[in-house]
């Protein structure tokens, strides 16, 4: 009798503690889960400006921002090249800002397996433009992060990530 008195009253307790927690936390679940989109060229600053060349420079893939440590992980792909990217959160209103402390780019085996057929991005150009934060609106209805107009090299657009799930 007296072991399930104190099961009983460990089960409360630890009931209460999550329903404080996740009330704590309520203001971050908009933010949290899988995003998918990428990054979106809006111009070339070199004269090639056309919508398909500006569709061939497209980083196209996930944004995934989890509670745990408010953390988050991002991969992007383009013709030649795959970026990993990971780092911290932290929001203020509807705005979500990622600071990156981890960047991993795969270039498809450097200068010399590269195709001039395809577009590629530097990892000069990304590294500059991924070593300061991302910053990414969330819409009023709360299933898109759009971001900050931001250049890298000569490509000048911004993120787009829509909600994988609802």
């Amino acid at each position: 009798m007296r072991t399930a008195i104190v099961s009983a009253v460990v089960l409360i307790l630890a009931f209460i503690l999550t329903a404080r927690a996740t009330c704590s936390n309520r203001e971050i679940v908009p933010f949290l889960g899988k995003w998918s989109g990428g990054f979106e060229v809006e111009s070339i600053r070199d004269g090639a400006d056309t919508p398909q060349e500006r569709e061939r420079y497209r980083l196209q893939g996930y944004v995934q921002v989890y509670a745990t440590r408010r953390s988050f992980k991002m991969h992007l792909q383009g013709e030649q090249e795959d970026l990993d990217l990971a780092g911290f959160w932290t929001f203020r209103g509807q705005r979500l800002t990622l600071k990156v402390s981890e960047i991993k780019i795969d270039d498809h085996g450097g200068a010399d397996a590269r195709n001039p057929n395809q577009k590629f991005i530097s990892p000069e150009e990304l590294n500059g433009a991924y070593s300061k934060p991302i910053v990414l609106d969330l819409s009023p209805d709360k299933k898109q992060y759009t971001g900050l107009l931001i250049g890298m090299g000569k490509l000048i657009g911004r993120h787009r990530f829509v909600k994988d799930s609802f």
